[in-house]
């Protein structure tokens, strides 16, 4: 439930349909990186406004507030909290909020770790080194593929895991391949 309390809940359904009757109609965008370009300046129009409650537009109450309020972490402590570890499946792809994004094949059954760099997603291996980096997606269950991710493979004979079938016009490992 998004409000805290029964009486926020009007609240917080109110922000969502001002947002679908006044931002979407008419609106149309390339991808992702787009709508939210123009999704920040609506906000940051809308923040010059004055607000009802406060008397005064957002960004003024703001610059009344922001000496009273602490400043944010580096961004190295940050990544603490946003850094993933992630086993990569047999046909070379790692899962990260829902979408699988690839990576070389010879990080087949290797632990990684994703960390969302802006609208980018760097995807390292355990010594740290940058394997890929990929723009991040929004449509899940999808597939993002690494230019030469299967590079280095030999074919019907899997490079790391013994006895598996490749399945080269899918480019996927077959899942029998688990069963052995």
């Amino acid at each position: 439930m998004p409000g805290k309390k029964a009486g926020d809940q009007g609240k917080v359904e109110r922000q969502i349909r001002y947002v679908k009757e006044n931002f979407w109609p008419r609106r149309s965008f390339v991808d992702l990186v787009d709508l939210n370009d123009q999704a920040l300046a609506w906000c940051l129009e809308r923040d010059l406004r004055e607000h009802p409650s406060l008397g005064c537009s957002p960004l003024e109450a703001f610059e009344k507030e922001k000496e009273h309020l602490s400043p944010l972490p580096d961004r190295e402590e940050l990544e603490r909290f946003e850094r993933k570890v992630r086993l990569v499946s047999l046909d070379s792809f790692v899962s990260f909020y829902g979408i699988n994004y690839g990576v070389p094949f010879r990080y087949v059954g290797r632990l990684i770790t994703v960390l969302p760099r802006g609208r980018f997603l760097e995807i390292k291996d355990q010594a740290g080194e940058v394997i890929a980096t990929h723009r991040l997606g929004f449509k899940t269950r999808s597939l993002v593929y690494l230019k030469d991710q299967y590079k280095g493979h030999k074919g019907q004979e899997c490079c790391h895991c013994p006895g598996c079938t490749w399945l080269p016009e899918r480019g996927l490992l077959s899942r029998g391949a688990l069963s052995g």
